[in-house]
């Protein structure tokens, strides 16, 4: 017999999880009917959705409208010489349908803007802002608010992790806390960060930071944003 949510076989393939203090069969159901949308398929934003799937996701959206390049490998762990030219969102989709088939996997390769952003953002629960630009990340935190959606947001620059919870009822919005997109914390921002680590450890902790918003759990990233620096190993919070 199955369970209305979960399957026989999701239950067996998430006894680990299941098992683990705050979640229970109640929280893999809530994992399983959540809709999450992850905006950017590059380093942090591949990182986070084979956690997202690894964790059980019910419906996950991948939104990408660029193409896998050479250049990008070093820091993109989800692709190979073979996807090079390729569609991210496309090959992404691939690949984590290959991890689990029991997601549903939506893909938007096409680029959001102030015309379709909105009606993509409202077929998801939460959204997932790992792009890297400051221009997409104003535009996503707008949309995201004006249709009353959890936002978890990450950035790279400087080989430095920024990432942060935006609740629908913060008014605290991305262009408040990074006013120049060209300097932060002092430094000429420089975005194209090429080590895989910190793109990678990034990705995990937005899933993470999802998963706590799905299980309704206290985020220690709401209202405060998470400063991460690989060389010396410093994770810092800081107050928004």
């Amino acid at each position: 017999m199955e369970n209305k949510v979960l399957s026989e076989r999701e239950i067996r393939r998430f006894q680990p999880q299941i098992k683990l203090e705050g979640f229970g069969l109640e929280g893999q159901k809530k994992i399983k009917k959540s809709r999450v949308l992850v905006i950017g398929a590059g380093g942090k934003g591949t990182a986070c959705m084979k956690a997202l799937i690894g964790a059980g996701v019910g419906f996950l959206g991948v939104s990408d409208d660029s193409l896998v390049q050479e250049t990008t490998l070093s820091r993109q762990s989800l692709y190979n010489d073979n996807d090079i030219g390729k569609q991210k969102a496309i090959v992404t989709k691939q690949y984590l349908q290959a991890r689990n088939r029991l997601t549903d996997i939506k893909v938007h390769n096409i680029r959001l803007t102030s015309e379709n952003l909105n009606k993509t953002l409202s077929q998801y629960d939460l959204i997932v802002d790992a792009t890297n630009t400051f221009s997409s990340h104003y535009a996503i935190c707008e949309a995201s608010a004006q249709a009353n959606k959890t936002l978890v947001f990450g950035h790279i620059g400087n080989n430095k992790g920024y990432i942060t919870t935006i609740l629908p009822e913060n008014k605290k919005r991305i262009r408040q806390i990074f006013p120049d997109e060209n300097n932060i914390d002092g430094n000429i921002m420089d975005e194209h960060t090429p080590v895989i680590a910190i793109n990678s450890l990034s990705g995990i902790i937005l899933a993470n930071e999802v998963i706590n918003a799905v299980l309704e759990k206290p985020s220690q990233l709401n209202n405060n944003l998470l400063i991460i620096k690989l060389s010396d190993y410093s994770f810092n919070l800081q107050a928004v």
